[in-house]
């Protein structure tokens, strides 16, 4: 339907899709509903509700979340379900001209993807003790098993009894996670990771950031004596990684001509519109997707 702009017929399905959700208690799918449904009422400008359905998304997502860098449900699928919900939602703020909230969301969802990633590499490379691992197994088997229940039962008290006993099965698997938090040394610092962000660069630096995303790719500039600021590229992520491949081939064929093009393009593209560039001593770039291929520093 989005890819026949039939925009309004879209929001139907999408509105069904958010009581279906709701109706069954499945959180993950209400998350990614609502920030679809962001998305559709975005393109038609329809901003304000666009904020509120696609940021009541992230809520959901960080209510399965909780305290543990595990997140739960979300586990490590974190970064393939909960990362376009945040970026929904970063582009509704955009849009409603909050650049301050979407550079306090894009941190966020850096440093949660992150954490999550450092969580989902230690649950699979390092032994958690055997009471643990049997418990968290258990929970999460108890908690698929429920889904299905809460999918089939039509009772309206019964559906409430299960979720009620969701509910408690999630309590006690977030209370598992927290323990293994401590039993994993790269994580037993994670209570350090929730400190909010910087919102300006130091003196004589610059922060420039990106959130590369399917249609376009949003930058973020930090200031050392100013308020940031939020820019859209239209560079799509499909585009940025075949240039960023047919400047890796050129360098790898020593090409002298073709490398330096390119190169020159890539910046002119990226950065050279921010007249900050030019005069910082210090320029930080925080890359994301395709960019991450990019030898900034070289």
């Amino acid at each position: 339907l989005l890819q026949l702009e039939r925009l309004d017929d879209a929001l139907v399905v999408l509105n069904e899709a958010v009581l279906q959700a709701t109706r069954t208690g499945s959180e993950a799918t209400l998350a990614g509903a609502l920030a679809s449904q962001g998305e559709v009422l975005l393109r038609l400008q329809r901003i304000a509700e666009s904020r509120a359905a696609a940021c009541s998304g992230v809520e959901r997502v960080e209510s399965l979340r909780g305290a543990s860098p595990f997140g739960a449900e979300l586990r490590g699928s974190f970064t393939r379900v909960a990362a376009p919900v945040y970026r929904s939602c970063m582009d509704a703020l955009v849009a409603a001209g909050d650049t301050q909230g979407a550079l306090d969301l894009y941190q966020r969802e850096r440093r949660q993807v992150l954490s999550a990633l450092i969580a989902d590499r230690d649950l699979r490379f390092t032994d958690l003790p055997a009471d643990l691992s049997r418990q968290r197994s258990a929970a999460l088997v108890e908690l698929e098993a429920l889904a299905a229940d809460l999918e089939a039962e039509a009772d309206q008290r019964a559906r409430e009894d299960l979720l009620q006993q969701r509910d408690r099965i999630r309590a006690r698997l977030r209370a598992i996670d927290e323990t293994a938090t401590t039993t994993l040394p790269r994580l037993a610092a994670w209570g350090a990771h929730q400190t909010t962000a910087p919102r300006r660069a130091r003196a004589d630096e610059l922060v420039i950031a990106y959130s590369v995303r399917d249609r376009d790719t949003l930058r973020f500039v930090l200031h050392p004596d100013k308020l940031p600021q939020v820019d859209r590229l239209p560079l799509p992520a499909a585009e940025l990684d075949a240039q960023l491949q047919a400047w890796r081939q050129a360098i790898s064929r020593a090409d002298d001509r073709l490398e330096p093009e390119i190169a020159r393009r890539l910046y002119l593209l990226l950065m050279a519109d921010v007249p900050a560039v030019r005069d910082a001593k210090s320029l930080i770039v925080v890359p994301d997707g395709p960019l991450h291929g990019m030898s900034f520093a070289a």
